[in-house]
C-alpha cells in the first residue's frame, strides 16, 4: 500500500490510498479530526492532527473499504472513530 499528498479542502484532509493496485481517494472531514484532537488534548492543527493519527486515519479507511465501501471519496466521518481506535 502507498500514500500520495495530503489537501486541504474546507471539509477536511483530502488523502489517496492504494490497495492491492487500486487508488481510493479519500476525505477525512474536519469533525473526525477534531474528535482526533479532543483525544490528544493538544492544540495541533488539522494537518499536524492527521500526521499524528495517519496509521489509524489509514487503518479505518482500509477497514471501510474491505468492508464494501465504494463511495468516492471515500469519507472518514467522527463516528468511525472511537476511543479504543484512537
Amino acid at each position: 500500500m502507498t500514500f500520495k499528498s495530503l489537501c486541504m479542502t474546507p471539509q477536511g484532509i483530502a488523502f489517496s490510498i492504494r490497495i492491492e493496485d487500486r487508488e481510493h481517494a479519500c476525505l477525512i472531514t474536519g469533525c473526525a479530526l477534531k474528535r482526533l484532537y479532543a483525544f490528544e488534548g493538544t492544540t495541533l492543527d488539522f494537518e499536524d492532527v492527521y500526521r499524528a493519527y495517519e496509521t489509524e486515519i489509514h487503518g479505518v479507511a482500509r477497514k471501510l473499504i474491505s468492508n464494501g465501501e465504494a463511495a468516492s471519496p471515500l469519507v472518514l466521518r467522527a463516528p468511525d472513530f472511537n476511543l479504543a481506535e484512537a
